[in-house]
């Protein structure tokens, strides 16, 4: 007995093929499309497991960080790795399966959050507004905070 996963997606190049002038801009737009900010948290949101849950994985949690948030006031970020952590949760029980997610609130995201602008620079080329002089002489980097998570003791960091 194995647990069932199916996952449906779609998109508008998938019945027709793109003619080769459009072809790239059909693939700007699919990529585009991968880096939508998810402007939404949820907290135990309740799934339906099809199939029977194996017993190894009954009672566990898997947790992914992740880039989820890739602009602030109308501004894209330069690179989706700029992009702000969310850490999401999957709790899988007795024939449930439990879902969360929610942003990493670091004192630098919650700043941003508060003034929807970018405020700091990023290691992948995000600049705050203001231009060279803005951002030449300021060393600070913004942690995006979206690449691991780590269970310590009972607490997850």
């Amino acid at each position: 007995p194995t647990a069932l996963l199916l996952l449906t997606a779609t998109s508008s190049s998938a019945a027709l093929l793109p003619t080769s002038s459009s072809l790239a801009a059909q693939l700007r737009q699919d990529w585009r499309s991968a880096f939508a900010t998810q402007p939404l948290e949820f907290s135990r949101l309740s799934l339906r497991i099809d199939g029977v849950l194996p017993e190894e994985l009954r009672g566990g949690t898997f947790f992914k960080n992740a880039p989820a948030r890739f602009e602030r006031g109308g501004i894209e970020y330069a690179h989706w790795l700029d992009g702000d952590g969310y850490v999401t949760s999957l709790a899988l029980d007795d024939g449930m399966a439990t879902w969360s997610a929610r942003y990493v609130r670091t004192d630098a995201f919650d700043n941003e959050d508060a003034s929807d602008a970018v405020e700091w620079r990023t290691t992948f080329g995000t600049q705050k507004p203001g231009g060279v002089l803005a951002n030449a002489m300021d060393i600070k980097l913004k942690s995006p905070a979206n690449t691991n998570v780590m269970l310590f003791g009972d607490k997850l960091y």
